[in-house]
């Protein structure tokens, strides 16, 4: 049952008749949204220039302390969409944004994908998503990819996928990865360009090891660069990375590495704690001390753990503003945005006011 259900969303990668989401004029979103809670520390939330994605299927700007309406970008209403925004993803220069409307229906149905312009304040779609999700969009909001349906070999349960870049400017398609079992793949844009990680187990099963790591793709080939999952780099030999098993959060340790030049040392000793940023100071991770949010921010300098802040932080959805890591927190009572100042170490919290589904910060 689960191979027809999965050989009927072939489908869903042909074109599609494209409908034409409702952009509405800029409004203030509720006044409950505009107050800022303080934290323990008496550290007001900072105004940052956030863009919310909401299960409303609308775009949110923070400005001024305030969520502005920017846009509904997923009809509502209809037989076709339900309002909720998928995949978010902003390009680094705020250009564009990248999402799908997820679709009413049962699996198997349409799924649309589009791209916002922010100047324009308009969305094109783009055909020929599918319910594997979304790659990232480029830096400068050029390049997308998407995730298709590759080969379904009998007896095989469940089919292969491929990832096709799509140039916005051109629309031509390039397939960058040959159909295959991209289980829980995660690709990502860096500093060394289009990257994936993918780890040694998902839910799915296992795979050898000579097919786990991260991989740069340099516009023809994709070539090995760690076995490690990468983070971030603040150049091409100075990297903070995970070594994990999976890349589902309750299952197993993770230890964050720092790589310098040719040398490599492991920061974190044991437990569970996911690698955030890196710096020309150091090194920003969390540890996660109980279930859900709760845990530590640690720096580390030289190597060494020089400062820990106890906090909240959701590794499911965050975004690096600046000196900031923002991430919503979904505790019973209403979510709660919490930022962690990297340089001064202090939390500062909020109601995030607004249904917030995806989070991205604009430069």
């Amino acid at each position: 049952m689960r191979r027809l259900v999965l050989i009927v969303f072939l489908s869903a990668c042909t074109p599609l008749a494209s409908p034409t989401p409702t952009v509405t004029p800029s409004t203030p979103a509720t006044s409950s949204a505009a107050v800022p809670t303080v934290s323990a520390g008496n550290v007001l939330f900072p105004d940052l220039r956030l863009v919310a994605a909401s299960s409303t299927g609308e775009l949110y700007v923070l400005r001024n302390s305030q969520w502005v309406r920017e846009a509904q970008v997923c009809p509502s209403g209809t037989a076709t969409f339900s309002a909720s925004i998928v995949d978010f993803k902003v390009s680094a220069d705020g250009r564009r944004a990248w999402f799908r409307c997820d679709a009413a229906g049962p699996p198997g149905e349409p799924i649309h994908a589009f791209v916002y312009d922010f100047a324009g304040k308009a969305a094109r779609e783009v055909t020929g998503a599918s319910e594997l999700g979304l790659g990232p969009i480029s830096p400068d909001g050029r390049f997308v990819v998407l995730a298709a349906l590759g080969d379904c070999p009998m007896p095989a349960p469940v089919c292969q996928s491929t990832r096709i870049l799509v140039d916005l400017e051109t629309q031509s398609r390039n397939v960058i990865l040959p159909s295959a079992y991209w289980l829980s793949m995660e690709m990502r844009w860096t500093t060394f360009g289009l990257t994936y990680f993918m780890p040694e187990c998902a839910p799915a099963g296992c795979t050898s090891p000579d097919k786990t790591g991260t991989f740069r793709w340099d516009g023809s080939q994709w070539t090995k660069i760690s076995p490690y999952r990468l983070i971030d780099a603040t150049a091409t030999d100075r990297l903070l990375m995970e070594s994990r098993r999976s890349l589902e959060v309750d299952q197993g340790a993770a230890l964050v590495v720092e790589r310098l030049g040719t040398s490599e040392r492991v920061l974190t000793s044991s437990g569970l704690e996911l690698g955030l940023s890196l710096d020309d100071r150091g090194a920003t991770t969390f540890r996660l001390t109980a279930p859900g949010a709760t845990g530590t921010y640690v720096r580390y300098e030289d190597g060494r753990e020089s400062a820990a802040t106890p906090g909240n932080f959701s590794p499911y959805l965050f975004t690096r503003a600046g000196d900031w890591i923002v991430s919503r927190d979904s505790a019973p009572g209403g979510a709660t945005l919490w930022a962690y100042s990297i340089s001064r170490r202090t939390i500062a919290s909020r109601i995030a006011g607004i249904s917030i589904v995806g989070l991205a910060a604009l430069p």
